[in-house]
């Protein structure tokens, strides 16, 4: 079952509770249909489960961070995720009253130079983007999501105990809530200019082939938070059959801090730029609003092969081999850089297990990924530590190029092919491919 509504929630942590900061942008059947700034946090959470009760198939964007660091949460004393909010709801209003280090940004506090300010996903964030965003430690000051996050995961638990599966931290189920940065949404614009805010979606309406009518526009520009909320809605819109698939994830340090969405030519490396040159087109006038025309479906990534070769991509990095083998046809084969073939989905099931046994933090980041019918291509690094008679060495890493190849069939993959030189040393003697 694919998304039926989208909502976009541009958040504030503002303390007198965000009425008029918070704005909402939802989109159903590639339409926007609701632009509201009036509510608050409380009202805001109030209409999001008022929503799911009339569309259960929905999925929410937030953007606040849903964690903080993981020594910062292993240092609480917690027993998983929803114990931690519990805790931030606690200690939240001190920690904000106080801004005592680890947090800082009030006047007269300092920077305590922490050496992990940031989550793993904020760090992933970075490179893949170029985007800085800043730590949810930093309470106060241009920019700053701490307040936020403090003021906006109370709200978290009320959505979970209403129903929804929060992701990455639940397994899969309607509705469900997304940690979004607009940012990588939008792409490069001075969001704090006006002009700038309306060239820039104009021009992102003439790429991407949607229509707005003229009301809807203004109200989209009038300010950058309506406009972060209005974008990112018609990319979780566009992206909806990624936001319909994703599932809990088993990586031990995303189930405490997290993970920002993205879409998935982001996260294959592709930043998003929508400053583009195309021609500019002034936004017609308001007589009947106009339906929003969703992108062409060749616009979007082929539901049967790249967007399941990113999933599998995913369960990798997470290493999740039984996620990975629910993505594996029945005689799924695997084909390693030295060209031997093994064949069988058990098998190879139990031959991850045993990879990510021996090269702890394996990842695979691809920078450029090609598609041609079933066949998808990927093109990037792989990269891991390494583990010697049970113990991990510190300090250790290796990192190769590498391109993979993947033959889907039936939404499954039915052959992954690892292209990388191994004539390089390790201290086990075994291949990393």
């Amino acid at each position: 079952m694919t998304a039926a509504r989208v909502i976009a929630v541009d958040w504030s942590g503002a303390a007198e509770g965000g009425r008029g900061r918070i704005c909402t942008a939802e989109v159903v059947e590639g339409r926007l249909i609701a632009l509201d700034r009036q509510r608050g946090r409380d009202a805001t959470a109030d209409h999001l489960i008022e929503q799911s009760k009339r569309t259960p198939h929905m999925v929410v964007g937030l953007d606040f961070a849903f964690s903080f660091p993981r020594w910062f949460v292993e240092e609480a004393g917690v027993d998983g995720i929803e114990d931690f909010w519990e805790h931030v709801e606690r200690q939240g209003p001190t920690w904000l009253a106080d801004c005592r280090a680890p947090f800082w940004g009030k006047k007269g506090s300092k920077d305590p130079k922490l050496r992990e300010p940031l989550r793993a996903t904020e760090g992933d964030l970075r490179e893949r983007t170029g985007f800085a965003p800043k730590s949810v430690f930093q309470l106060f000051g241009a920019g700053t999501v701490g307040a936020g996050s403090l003021r906006g995961i109370p709200i978290l638990r009320r959505l979970r105990e209403a129903g929804f599966s929060i992701w990455p931290f639940h397994a899969a189920g309607w509705p469900r809530v997304v940690e979004i940065y607009p940012r990588a949404l939008t792409g490069s614009v001075t969001k704090s200019d006006a002009g700038k805010r309306r060239r820039h979606l104009r021009e992102y309406l003439e790429k991407e082939r949607l229509e707005l009518d003229a009301g809807a526009f203004e109200d989209a520009v009038k300010d950058e938070h309506a406009f972060d909320a209005v974008v990112s809605a018609f990319e979780m819109w566009a992206n909806r059959s990624d936001l319909s698939a994703l599932d809990r994830l088993a990586d031990p340090g995303k189930a405490l801090e997290g993970e920002i969405w993205l879409p998935p030519r982001v996260r294959l490396g592709t930043r998003v730029e929508r400053s583009g040159k195309a021609p500019a087109r002034r936004p017609r006038a308001a007589a009947a609003p106009r339906r929003v025309r969703a992108p062409a479906p060749a616009a979007e990534p082929p539901a049967g092969a790249e967007a399941v070769v990113l999933r599998f991509v995913e369960r990798i990095n997470a290493h999740d081999a039984d996620g990975l083998a629910e993505l594996m046809s029945a005689d799924h084969a695997f084909v390693d850089a030295l060209g031997r073939r093994h064949k069988g989905r058990d098998a190879m099931r139990e031959g991850w297990r045993g990879f990510f046994e021996h090269f702890p933090g394996y990842r695979i980041e691809a920078a450029r990924a090609l598609a041609s019918g079933q066949v998808v291509a990927l093109f990037g690094t792989a990269s891991g530590g390494y583990r010697v008679e049970g113990r991990v060495l510190q300090g250790k890493r290796w990192e190769v190029p590498a391109a993979w190849r993947a033959l889907v069939s039936g939404g499954l993959v039915a052959e992954w092919q690892v292209y990388c030189d191994t004539r390089w040393p390790n201290p086990q003697g075994v291949s990393p491919v």
